[in-house]
């Protein structure tokens, strides 16, 4: 879902972003590298140049959908932040963040981020999949109480399970008859169940409570 958004940005925002830095080959091969969906390839070859390409707005935001969809996301979020930083109207990489955030458990953050973007003139159908995502954040911050009382009654011709005879022949005694007490034989009666109790439930992620 969250790699949806990002297509779904990329295909629909009527806009191009600009970065300031002529494209170079390192950039050319890890745009493709990602439009083949070798996030692992454009990883490992942009991580070795962040030392000195860090800054670049081009280069980070290559970066972080790099190491995003690769398994990195704080990775992500530092090389998404910087690219923030310089072009604060950059939507794409506000999205592109907001999923980095959703992966690290950031919610908040995350919910700020999409927010950004919806405030923005963009198009319907990017509208309506932050909306779900919104939707889907909200779901995974819900707390829920489940309060229960359950009452069972009735009338039972053998309460306490006992056996029905008033005697019973004991072998070792030569098959001797034994009057049983009244209390060991079988009794009627009524019976009241009462049970209480409370449910708490807490929203982990969107996979867990």
């Amino acid at each position: 879902m969250q790699r949806h958004l990002r297509r779904l940005l990329c295909a629909s925002l009527l806009f191009c972003v600009s970065l300031g830095a002529a494209a170079d080959a390192v950039t050319d091969r890890a745009k493709a590298l990602l439009q083949r969906q070798d996030a692992q390839g454009a990883y490992k070859l942009l991580l070795p140049l962040e030392p000195q390409r860090a800054g670049d707005p081009e280069y980070d935001y290559l970066l972080g959908i790099a190491a995003l969809d690769a398994g990195d996301p704080e990775r992500a979020i530092f090389a998404l932040e910087r690219v923030l930083a310089v072009q604060p109207d950059n939507l794409q990489a506000r999205a592109e963040i907001a999923r980095a955030y959703m992966a690290t458990g950031e919610r908040d953050a995350a919910k700020r981020e999409l927010e950004a973007v919806r405030a923005r003139q963009v198009p319907p159908q990017v509208r309506e999949t932050i909306n779900r995502f919104l939707s889907a954040i909200a779901a995974a911050e819900r707390t829920r109480v489940d309060k229960y009382l359950e009452i069972a009654f009735g009338y039972d011709t053998n309460v306490n399970s006992a056996t029905g005879m008033s005697t019973i022949a004991i072998p070792f005694f030569g098959g001797a008859n034994f009057t049983l007490d009244p209390s060991l034989t079988e009794r009627d009666d009524r019976f009241l169940n009462l049970a209480a109790g409370v449910n708490f439930t807490r929203k982990l992620s969107l996979a867990w409570s």
